[in-house]
């Protein structure tokens, strides 16, 4: 199979846009998922082998998961979950349906074996993302949704429009996550900063709170933020993540998201906290620890409500790695 993608199925897409073909596999992926002997082939091709591992709460069979950004509508969780992956992550969803930035927004580097995504959170929106998870009911694997703010959404209004977009999803994930991370959409990494981190998470983690199943939340930070900029809300066992310093980019793409080859030595820079972590339910108070990994550009930080056992960071599971 690997020997007929690198001599046929690559060299016919490489003819077409990114996201052309991306859209097109997609749709491919959805038409299989309504043949039910179609998703026996392919749950039989791929089957892996079980390396179980419970990761805030969350018991996953084996640590390798499909990020966001694959399927940003929820169009096909139920084939995904067929190929062998121990979790799906879905999205960027927003509260309302939104077209992204203008196209072309992907751009491949042939040379380096990888990808500049300029997307945008393009989406259906939270209530139709809502509506086909709940028609593809459960998968399989535990599926988290990494909910974006909307483009036209200032950043006083932000905490709103994350938890209105977290109500909406809460009863058909098994744990979201808080995207702040994306330098595709205007402002968003200002939410960073200690006071707007913090009217984020209050309202949010009130919600979980007060239902009556808690499931984690997690923030997706910046990669390269500097050691200094996570001491201003994190006490030092949240840096220990990052080892020395956060790794320089080797490519200077403008300030897109990377993909691919462009982030190998990015990823293997970064050290995952080991040690027993109890996730961030005291934000407020001041008390907060946490553990972090980042596979590839992706970098996050638990804040669910559940302890971590010894030994088993994130980066051995739910965090990474990513594909």
């Amino acid at each position: 199979m690997g020997f007929l993608y690198r001599k046929l199925l690559r060299r016919i897409f490489f003819t077409f846009d990114p996201e052309t073909v991306h859209d097109a596999v997609m749709r491919g992926v959805r038409t299989l998922q309504r043949v039910k002997s179609a998703r026996l082939v392919i749950e039989f091709m791929a089957k892996a082998k079980d390396r179980p591992l419970t990761v805030a709460g969350i018991r996953f069979r084996n640590p390798i998961g499909l990020a966001a950004g694959f399927d940003k509508n929820c169009e096909a969780p139920v084939m995904l979950a067929k190929l062998g992956f121990g979790f799906l992550e879905l999205g960027t969803i927003t509260f309302r349906a939104q077209n992204g930035n203008p196209r072309p927004r992907i751009f491949r580097l042939g040379a380096h074996k990888g990808l500049i995504n300029r997307m945008g959170f393009n989406n259906v929106g939270a209530y139709e993302a809502a509506r086909r998870l709940e028609k593809a009911g459960p998968v399989g694997v535990p599926v988290g949704v990494n909910i974006g703010k909307n483009a036209d959404c200032s950043l006083e209004d932000a905490p709103k429009n994350y938890l209105e977009t977290l109500k909406v999803l809460y009863p058909f994930c098994d744990y979201a996550a808080l995207n702040i991370s994306s330098p595709n959409t205007l402002r968003l990494r200002a939410l960073h900063e200690k006071d707007h981190l913090a009217r984020l998470l209050d309202p949010a983690l009130d919600f979980i709170n007060g239902a009556g199943v808690k499931k984690p939340l997690f923030v997706k930070i910046a990669p390269d933020l500097e050691d200094a900029d996570l001491r201003t809300w994190s006490p030092p066992p949240w840096s220990a993540a990052w080892g020395s310093s956060p790794p320089t980019p080797q490519y200077s793409a403008g300030t897109f998201p990377r993909a691919g080859a462009p982030t190998r030595a990015v990823s293997a820079a970064c050290r995952c906290a080991r040690s027993p972590t109890r996730c961030l339910e005291s934000f407020r108070a001041g008390r907060r620890q946490g553990a972090a990994h980042r596979g590839g550009r992706r970098f996050r930080r638990a804040v669910g409500r559940r302890e971590i056992p010894s030994g088993r960071g994130p980066g051995a599971g739910l965090l990474g790695p990513y594909l």
